[in-house]
């Protein structure tokens, strides 16, 4: 069992690792990039989803904002179903 604990004390390390950088990606995208609060209004696009799509359209450099698109996602095959999502 002492191969299990070093395991799991390399996960639990991992993990926490891990977290740091979730925080520090949650601040990086509040402090410089607010349109990616927008984006997070697309279910399952949570905050690294929406800053990687800012940071690879360069939102941000072209001085768009969520305003300037919308995103259009289906939550079922019935086009009456179908939602435009707008960022606040």
């Amino acid at each position: 069992m002492p191969h299990l604990e070093s395991i799991f004390s390399i996960v639990q390390s991992l993990t926490q690792q891990i977290d740091n950088y979730d925080e520090r990606i949650e601040k990086i995208a509040a402090d410089h990039y607010p349109v990616v609060q927008g984006l997070r209004t697309v279910p399952g696009v949570g905050t690294l989803t929406a800053l990687t799509f800012v940071l690879t359209i360069n939102l941000k450099k072209a001085k768009l904002n969520c305003h300037d698109f919308r995103l259009r996602y289906a939550v079922s095959d019935e086009p009456e179903r179908k939602k435009d999502v707008l960022c606040p």
